[in-house]
């Protein structure tokens, strides 16, 4: 099992190396313990966007480790959980690596670069809504 404190340690690191801010945060555990919700709010320096960050961790096993981020995100305890970009959707197993995974995923092109490229998840989030 992965300390729910580990990934939220490991996601403001692998942030904190890209030059992004959390501004807020909010978390929820389950009544048991066993699932973590949670969504941080970023600020990257870019004016006029303010993207967020979702993660959600189950040492029960009902869902794998996962964080999503953009302009506008879902993260619900009846497990709703959308994003602009997937970053990690990884299956519990004696060798993961949160910290080592987590600054690898976030260091991949248009994902939690301080360059996040807005025109994309706008004309993304644009063709979503247009019928």
């Amino acid at each position: 099992m992965i300390p729910h404190v580990e990934i939220v340690n490991s996601l403001e690191e692998a942030l904190s190396f890209r030059h992004i801010s959390v501004t807020s945060e909010e978390y929820a555990v389950g009544k048991d313990g066993k699932n973590f919700f949670g969504v941080m709010t970023l600020d990257q320096g870019i004016h006029g966007a303010q993207f967020a960050l979702g993660v959600r961790n189950s040492h029960s096993k009902a869902f794998r480790l996962s964080v999503v981020v953009g302009m506008r995100i879902v993260v619900c305890s009846n497990l709703m959980f959308s994003g602009d970009f997937n970053i990690v959707l990884q299956k519990h197993s004696k060798n993961l690596n949160v910290k080592a995974g987590l600054q690898k995923k976030c260091g991949r092109p248009g994902q939690l670069s301080p360059r996040v490229d807005i025109e994309r998840v706008i004309r993304r989030r644009h063709s979503r809504e247009t019928p």
